[in-house]
């Protein structure tokens, strides 16, 4: 099974529901599941448009989020919410509004051929009461699944938030 490295995490940002990005060089390591290599993270940003679905990207978004794995081939693409950021960023703000956290939160989504995540690595969170419903909700998320040249493959989604008040 084909695998890629993450070269940067998931910086998704929610400006209008308290959820930003740290302008710092946080550096955490995991070994995936799917993957079986470790996956490097550096925090970057990226703010395509909620609504989006990977198709109705702009070519500059999509080669921004690219740029976050190594070694993809242009046949290759990474999964992506099936139905755009929306619904898991209403999850993640709901789960923020309840329990008022401040910090990051890295996590990772093991997203397989068919779109479906069945496991997920929570990787840094600031409230333990957190991961239950955040692991949910990377779960209950459709995916577009990864493409290794051309053919559905698994593939991680990486989540990357700093949560301020």
């Amino acid at each position: 099974m084909p695998g890629h490295f993450l070269s940067a995490v998931a910086a998704l940002v929610i400006a209008n529901c308290g959820i930003g990005l740290a302008a710092d060089d946080t550096f955490v390591a995991q070994k995936g599941a799917i993957t079986g290599k470790w996956i490097p993270w550096q925090a970057t940003t990226f703010a395509p448009s909620y609504e989006k679905r990977y198709g109705e990207m702009t070519a500059v978004e999509q080669q921004h989020f690219r740029t976050w794995y190594e070694d993809l081939d242009e046949r290759d693409e990474p999964p992506y919410p099936a139905n755009g950021l929306r619904e898991l960023f209403a999850d993640i703000a709901k789960i923020q509004k309840k329990l008022r956290m401040e910090g990051l939160m890295l996590a990772v989504a093991h997203v397989d051929e068919h779109g479906d995540a069945h496991t997920v690595s929570i990787i840094q969170i600031p409230n333990e009461m957190a991961k239950a419903p955040l692991g949910f909700s990377l779960i209950k998320t459709k995916y577009k699944p990864g493409l290794c040249d051309g053919t559905p493959c698994a593939m991680d989604f990486p989540v990357y938030f700093n949560f301020e008040p």
